[in-house]
């Protein structure tokens, strides 16, 4: 079985996988890849650690690159905007109700 070596992308610098896991073709080790990565990005958001804007892994094997798995985050908050009768999202004002 082909070596594939899981290359990690993480706050601003490269870990280098030196060791790699044996895989039985490109499929495996991109579902491989995938766990990885979700377990990385589920580890730091329970640690309460930042979680950078993106995370990758990048597969490689004897010959050279094979797959390249990426996570990026995208938080927006709206402004909420106090009006009369309750909140509104994104600052949009909503007339309160006449009675």
């Amino acid at each position: 079985m082909p070596r594939y070596y899981f290359d990690v992308w993480e706050a601003g610098g490269l870990t280098l996988d030196d060791e790699g896991i044996e895989l039985l073709d490109v499929e495996a080790v991109q579902n491989a890849a995938v766990q990885s990565l979700a377990d990385m990005v589920r580890d730091t958001v329970n640690s309460r650690s930042n979680v950078g804007p993106d995370m990758a892994i990048e597969v490689r094997d004897a010959d050279g690159p094979v797959l390249h798995v990426k996570f990026t985050l995208a938080i927006e908050r709206p402004k909420l905007t106090i009006i009369a009768n309750g909140l509104s999202a994104g600052g949009e004002l909503r007339p309160s109700s006449q009675e």
